[in-house]
């Protein structure tokens, strides 16, 4: 198990989606796009020697301010707290701060190795980089790799380096997963991503997408797919909807197109909005957003 742990925007889904070599988890431009503990699975081989990687994705770190937002922080606390091996994703192209150090000596606690992925080196000069990177360097014990997900660089000594510290095991994961979530979970983050993509600013992190029906159609490779995005204002629904059903329409395209490339199925989606006045301090409402059913 590897915690994959970092503050917002530093591409921590990116890193993990680049390594697994899939779309497990959902991004975007917008700080904590990751709401649940979503854990990307590679099977690879290292010096020989088959390994399996369980990386756990987290939402960025941040000060909670609602009963989501604790439950978002709890997801942190646990990946780190049951992980083999901590990594940490730094943002190479902003200023590297005191608030990171500390976040890192603090994972270091845990009693795992922490290893700092300097994310971002495709667009951020050596000028640039080799401070971060000497100013990581005075951590005792932190292993530093500088990697870029979007261009694939240094991911295989990153894994590599992940490798060298797991202990030896039988697989957790049958060789064919990539990810530890179901369709209808992947289905319902695929409808958030293209809202959080296309929304204004003010909405996306008010909003939770429910799947009320996924069905495969029998002797057929069709999907029905009916789901709810669930806002907190009327004046938001009707943004969500958009003129004439434009941007339900346009969010619905987007998700359903990438729900057809990860199922290999044909899928017919659609979507609905409703409003829930504080659904993010209702207990009850964020479970049905989890992915545990």
């Amino acid at each position: 198990m590897a915690a994959v742990i970092g503050r917002p925007n530093a591409g921590k889904s990116s890193l993990v989606n680049a390594l697994v070599g899939e779309k497990v988890s959902i991004v975007s431009p917008k700080p904590q796009t990751t709401r649940n503990g979503i854990s990307g699975i590679l099977n690879t081989e290292s010096g020989g020697e088959k390994a399996q990687i369980i990386f756990a994705d987290t939402p960025g770190i941040f000060n909670p301010r609602s009963l989501l937002d604790a439950g978002m922080a709890g997801h942190i606390r646990n990946a780190a707290a049951g992980a083999d091996v901590i990594v940490y994703v730094i943002d190479g192209s902003k200023p590297y701060g005191d608030g990171e150090a500390a976040d890192i000596r603090r994972y270091m606690k845990y009693g795992v190795p922490v290893i700092a992925a300097v994310n971002k080196s495709d667009i951020t000069g050596y000028g640039v980089m080799y401070p971060r990177l000497a100013a990581l360097s005075q951590i005792k014990d932190l292993e530093i790799m500088p990697v870029s997900a979007l261009k694939k660089a240094n991911l295989d000594k990153l894994s590599d380096m992940i490798i060298s510290k797991l202990p030896e095991g039988e697989p957790v994961f049958d060789g064919d997963d990539y990810t530890d979530k179901s369709m209808k979970f992947m289905a319902a983050e695929a409808v958030r991503e293209k809202a959080l993509l296309y929304l204004n600013e003010e909405i996306p992190h008010g909003i939770g997408v429910e799947i009320r029906e996924y069905a495969d159609r029998e002797k057929s490779d069709l999907t029905d797919i009916v789901a709810d995005i669930v806002c907190e204002k009327d004046s938001h629904k009707q943004i969500i909807i958009g003129k004439g059903g434009n941007m339900l329409k346009k969010i619905g395209a987007a998700a359903r197109a990438d729900i057809e490339r990860f199922s290999g199925r044909r899928v017919n989606l659609q979507l609905f909005v409703k409003v829930r006045e504080n659904w993010r301090d209702d207990a009850a409402h964020i479970s049905q957003f989890s992915g545990k059913n």
